[in-house]
């Protein structure tokens, strides 16, 4: 691993440990702590090399998931490029964290509006039960956590850091850090269907599959506001020095 990479890791589960972020929560303890939380961070070899395999590996528990239908070629310092056929197995479920309590999302690299899925897992059709992220279709960014009623919230881009969240009956959006969507929602249960990035899990099919470049993905615990907003502090500063020039948005 390059000296950059090394460098900025060093940092960033620091900043995780709540060293050197807005409120000091320790969020690698936090979601540790349950073996079925997964941050997917794609790490590339250096500035100029990177692999899927490398890829693949989760920060918490050093797991692996599964790409399915990629080449070598869609794996760049940058990040990851999804397509037809394409999609990340990331290896665990949503009814594998608790119902009320659970927090998801990406980082993208491309603008596109289309009704194409970052990251999602349903039960059975598209919104039935279901974790799902457009990052924007219609000049929307649509949500679900743990119910089936897509929530939305208008956004300029698909750009950049989204964080879907769950405490109790409150559910969230937050784009690099801005609160894009707030309200009280029930939940309808979970999925039992592995979670998929650059593509939704229904029903055990991927579907409606993102060309997005994607360079983060995760499924884990719940998170407060102030949780959050270090998560995003942490991941902000990622993007923004894992390579020499940055990835960031």
């Amino acid at each position: 691993m390059g000296g950059v990479q090394q460098t900025t890791l060093q940092t960033f589960f620091r900043m995780l440990k709540g060293i050197g972020t807005p409120n000091g929560s320790n969020l690698f303890t936090y979601q540790k702590t349950n073996a079925k939380t997964r941050l997917y961070i794609l790490v590339p070899v250096d500035d100029s090399t990177a692999n899927l395999d490398a890829y693949a590996l989760d920060a918490f528990h050093l797991g692996t998931g599964t790409y399915n239908g990629f080449i070598a070629s869609d794996a760049t310092p940058n990040g990851v490029t999804g397509g037809s056929g394409k999609y990340f197995d990331m290896g665990v479920a949503p009814d594998e964290l608790p119902l009320t309590d659970i927090s998801y999302g990406t980082y993208s690299r491309s603008d596109l509006n289309a009704t194409q899925i970052d990251i999602g897992s349903s039960f059975t059709t598209v919104y039935d039960r279901a974790v799902l992220l457009f990052p924007r279709a219609f000049g929307n960014a649509y949500y679900l956590v743990n119910d089936s009623t897509t929530q939305n919230a208008s956004v300029s881009d698909s750009l950049g850091l989204l964080v879907a969240n769950r405490t109790g009956t409150l559910t969230s959006i937050y784009k690099d850090g801005v609160l894009l969507d707030s309200a009280t929602r029930a939940t309808t249960g979970q999925s039992p269907n592995n979670t998929y990035a650059h593509a939704n899990n229904e029903g055990g099919t991927a579907a409606r599959n993102s060309s997005r470049q994607l360079t983060c993905y995760f499924q884990m615990i719940g998170m407060t506001t102030n949780q959050i907003q270090d998560f995003i502090a942490a991941i902000t500063y990622l993007q923004t020095n894992i390579i020499t020039g940055g990835r960031n948005v």
